[in-house]
């Protein structure tokens, strides 16, 4: 009995494993990719049909779009691992050239975001392209929230939970 037992323990466990999609064969990238092709055409839709683009508008201004987000996404994740991947030394000095470092891409950040911002007014009218930069964050504030739901829905929370912040 006791041996029988054991075996089904084993079964178990191993079932498990295989249950595991399999890792590191290269598929992931690509799933990756066609995710965020998926994602741009979500957004260019959305985009278009709410901001009311013209075909001809929508062809000129969302290469330079993409081009733009591909930009500030690069800066961004350099920033994110420069604060995940602090110096390895205790020194003040190396902290201060990190800080600086994180400071520097910001005003790289900021700094793209007007050379952009002059070249997409020039592709769509102004009151058009804060539609789109509204609309943009209106859209990724839905998807965190969606994000969330179903994050909390995974653990059994009926809502999520706000921290209270104390001064």
């Amino acid at each position: 009995m006791k041996q029988l037992c054991i075996l089904f323990s084993i079964m178990l466990l191993s079932i498990g494993t295989y249950a595991q999609p399999p890792r590191g064969n290269g598929n992931h990238a690509q799933r990756e990719q066609i995710n965020q092709e998926a994602f741009r055409r979500r957004v260019q839709d959305f985009i278009t049909q709410n901001v009311g683009l013209t075909e001809q508008e929508a062809k000129v201004f969302f290469p330079v779009f993409h081009k733009y987000k591909d930009e500030q996404l690069a800066i961004h994740k350099r920033i994110h691992q420069l604060k995940r991947n602090p110096p390895q030394s205790d020194k003040e000095a190396d902290y201060q050239e990190y800080v600086m470092q994180i400071a520097k891409l910001n005003a790289e950040a900021v700094q793209m975001d007007v050379v952009y911002y002059k070249k997409l007014c020039r592709i769509i009218s102004a009151k058009k392209f804060y539609k789109v930069l509204s609309l943009e964050d209106k859209m990724h504030r839905d998807m965190l929230k969606k994000y969330n739901g179903k994050r909390n829905q995974k653990a059994g929370a009926p809502g999520r939970h706000q921290p209270t912040i104390r001064p």
